[in-house]
């Protein structure tokens, strides 16, 4: 089985990045599954930090509609799902929404830069040089929906 890699930001309203966390992963059996387990580690990544205010944007439509949907998800994969929201009902003001892979470039480029880790590094107040130009991009993208 081959790796996956997981790419946190953490970023304010004006879309300044504070936090970038890249992770690599063994690869799960789907792509779902692997965004899944992305947005748990992003949720407890946020819970570490005592965020209050959270807007979680995804790019697996299914998975913020699960975590989304008032249905409980009795799959397999949908342990991961019920995880999410189990954390997600204790921390008022925190919503979920989708964005598509054009505003969340950097999130791309932590996960690509996450497969040449050999384990999950956090940069606090600092961008890797790797995603920079990346961060660049996507806060245009943030600035102009303002």
């Amino acid at each position: 089985m081959g790796r996956m890699g997981i790419g946190i930001v953490v970023r304010d309203y004006s879309g300044e990045v504070h936090v970038v966390l890249a992770s690599p992963k063994q690869a799960t059996k789907s792509a779902n599954a692997a965004e899944s387990w992305a947005m748990l580690r992003a949720v407890l990544l946020r819970r570490e930090l005592g965020l209050r205010q959270v807007q979680l944007e995804g790019d697996a439509k299914m998975v913020v509609d699960a975590v989304n949907s008032n249905t409980q998800n009795t799959s397999w994969d949908g342990q991961v799902i019920e995880d999410i929201k189990s954390v997600m009902c204790a921390q008022p003001g925190w919503s979920v929404s989708f964005l598509g892979r054009d505003g969340n470039k950097v999130v791309h480029e932590t996960a690509r830069l996450a497969l040449s880790l050999s384990s999950e590094c956090i940069w606090v107040e600092e961008v890797p040089p790797e995603v920079f130009p990346a961060v660049i991009s996507d806060k245009s993208v943030i600035v102009e929906s303002y």
